[in-house]
């Protein structure tokens, strides 16, 4: 892909393909293909671990798309051996950054709405666990701690994954600490990881930390759709990405025009718009 990609209609920063924990709609490369149909780029990621390889071989062939890894136990854990590895699969092609996932799996008693069969009939949710972040008085394990650091000033973007509130803060304080140049807090509102709107507009002053809103968790009614406005009005660097790939979600074209019609709803402008589904993804990812 053209260094800058100026023509890019959309950028989605979260997508999940299989193979993953889960069955999903498409492969990486299927899913690649999706986005290209709308001019668009997708993050593609998968809780099993890392989608660098994946996504390097989308690119070989021009499609448009960048990868991330997830620091669960499954893939290696929270080390800076899981995170080099990735980010040399990841290649040098692209100017996009790899995103980097704390733990998904064993972190929080949330239960999903979502109905979805597991991708192998060997997975045993129940037996994934991740060691705390911190500890009872709120330290930082030295396992984050060492990743963290090794993250400093390499071409990556840290995402809270599904941490709690008062975890996610913690975090950014260490990735700011470790020099992690950008943040995502991921699915910010949605009640795992348990932001308000206020949490939302403190944050705004910070300007290496971008807040993830998923389509996801308007569509499955965490949210009312509302709350797309009155997070963009909060924080102008607010992220709208849908966290589809379920087997019974939307295309990457569909969601496009559900966040289209939205937006035009709540009568965001087109300003708006593309401030949260371009503007700011471009800068977090640096494509």
């Amino acid at each position: 892909m053209p260094e800058g990609n100026p023509d890019l209609s959309l950028i989605d920063i979260h997508f999940h393909a299989g193979p993953d924990i889960y069955r999903r709609k498409y492969t990486t490369r299927e899913a690649a293909k999706r986005f290209a149909d709308i001019n668009g780029w997708a993050v593609i990621k998968s809780h099993l671990g890392s989608t660098a390889a994946q996504t390097w071989e989308a690119r070989q062939e021009g499609l448009p798309v960048s990868g991330a890894v997830v620091l669960n136990e499954l893939a290696g854990g929270l080390k800076p051996q899981t995170v080099e590895q990735s980010l040399f699969a990841h290649g040098e092609d692209t100017p996009a950054r790899l995103m980097v996932y704390l733990p998904t799996l064993g972190i929080t008693n949330h239960k999903s709405k979502l109905h979805r069969e597991t991708f192998h009939s060997r997975i045993n949710l129940d037996q994934q666990n991740s060691q705390p972040l911190f500890d009872p008085n709120g330290h930082p394990s030295n396992a984050l701690k060492r990743t963290l650091s090794s993250m400093g000033g390499a071409p990556v973007v840290l995402a809270t994954g599904h941490c709690n509130r008062e975890d996610s803060h913690r975090v950014i304080e260490e990735a700011l600490s470790a020099g992690i140049e950008k943040i995502v807090l991921t699915h910010a509102t949605h009640p795992m990881s348990g932001f308000s709107v206020e949490d939302i507009a403190d944050l705004a002053q910070e300007e290496s930390v971008y807040i993830e809103l998923t389509a996801l968790t308007l569509q499955q009614r965490h949210q009312e759709i509302q709350h797309m406005a009155d997070l963009l009005a909060a924080n102008p660097r607010l992220i709208l990405s849908s966290d589809f790939g379920q087997e019974d979600k939307p295309s990457p074209g569909e969601y496009r025009r559900l966040s289209r019609s939205w937006a035009n709803d709540l009568e965001i402008s087109e300003a708006g718009y593309q401030q949260m589904t371009l503007k700011n993804p471009r800068e977090l990812l640096g494509l």
